[in-house]
C-alpha cells in the first residue's frame, strides 16, 4: 500500500488524471518485484518500492528535464535525490550503479552545462558513498549486486520474466502476464507529445533491464526489475494521457483497434 501511495503522489506533475495515475499506482504496487519482496521477506527491495517514486520524481527534478530551456535543477531536489539514493543504497546497493549511469546521461545531455550539473552529479553520486562508508567502498566492484536481509541465492528468471519485470521467485508472476505494460510503453514511443518525458522513461527502463539481466545469475534480481518496471510504467502512463481525446479526433483506422487490444492487454 505504501508503495502505491508514493507512486500516486510523485506521479502528480507528470500525469494529469486522477484515474490514470491510480491505476498506474497500483499496477506498481503490485509489480512482481514488489509481491515477491513481501512473500520472501526481502526487506532491502521493499523499502525501495516505497522510496523509488520519490526517487523518480526527485531525480527529475534535480535534472531540470521538465523545467523550461534555461531554467535549472534546482539544489533542493538534487540533496533530496541525494538524501534518498543514501537510503536506498543502504537497502539495496545496486541502485547507485544504476544512478550513476543515468547521472551520465544527464551529464551527456546537459554538456553545454557541465559545471553546474557536474557539481550536482558530484553530490548526488558521492554522498551515499561518503555517509556509507566504509562499508560502501566495500561494494566495489561486485558488491552492488547484494541486499539487506538474508541470502536467498540467485534469481530464478528467464529472459521473458526479466523482459516482464519479473525476477522470479515466490509472489511472483511470469512475465507474459506483463508484456501488455510494455506493449503500452512501446506505443507510446509513437507519441510526438512529451517525447522527451517517454525517451527518459525508456532510457531508465533500459539501464533497469540490464543491471537485472547483470544481477540475476548471481542474486536476485528484484530491485532492478523494480527500476524497470516503475520506467515502463511511466512511460506507458504518460502514453496513455490524453490518449482517448487523441483518437478520437482522428478518423478510424488501424490505431484504433491497437489501442483497445494494448489497453486490454494492461488490464488483465
Amino acid at each position: 500500500p505504501l508503495a502505491g501511495l508514493t507512486a500516486y503522489f510523485a506521479s502528480r506533475p507528470l500525469v494529469e488524471s486522477r484515474l490514470l495515475r491510480a491505476w498506474a499506482a497500483v499496477a506498481y504496487a503490485f509489480l512482481p518485484a514488489a509481491t515477491g519482496a513481501l512473500a520472501g521477506g526481502r526487506i532491502g527491495t521493499a523499502v525501495l518500492a516505497v522510496l523509488l517514486p520519490l526517487i523518480a520524481r526527485a531525480g527529475v527534478a534535480a535534472s531540470g528535464l521538465t523545467n523550461p530551456e534555461g531554467v535549472r535543477g534546482s539544489w533542493r531536489a538534487t540533496w533530496a535525490y541525494a538524501l534518498l539514493l543514501t537510503i536506498t543504497t543502504a537497502f539495496t546497493p545496486i541502485v547507485w550503479p544504476i544512478a550513476l549511469v543515468l547521472g551520465v546521461g544527464v551529464l551527456a545531455l546537459r554538456r553545454t552545462e557541465i559545471p553546474a550539473y557536474g557539481l550536482r552529479f558530484l553530490a548526488q553520486l558521492g554522498t551515499p558513498l561518503l555517509v556509507l562508508a566504509p562499508w560502501s567502498l566495500s561494494l566495489l566492484p561486485f558488491g552492488f549486486f547484494r541486499e539487506a536481509g538474508l541470502e536467498y541465492g540467485p534469481s530464478a528468471a528467464s529472459a521473458l520474466d526479466l523482459l516482464g519485470a519479473s525476477p522470479g521467485g515466490p509472489g511472483t508472476v511470469g512475465g507474459l502476464l506483463l508484456i501488455g505494460l510494455v506493449l503500452a510503453a512501446l506505443a507510446a514511443l509513437l507519441r510526438s507529445e512529451r517525447r522527451t518525458a517517454i525517451l527518459t522513461a525508456w532510457a531508465a527502463a533500459l539501464v533497469g533491464l540490464v543491471f537485472a539481466v547483470l544481477s540475476n545469475s548471481s542474486a536476485w534480481a528484484g530491485p532492478a526489475t523494480l527500476v524497470y518496471g516503475i520506467a515502463v510504467l511511466a512511460a506507458a502512463t504518460l502514453g496513455a494521457d490524453g490518449a482517448r481525446a487523441r483518437v478520437a479526433e482522428q478518423s478510424f483506422g488501424w490505431r484504433q483497434p491497437v489501442a483497445a487490444l494494448i489497453a486490454l492487454a494492461c488490464a488483465i
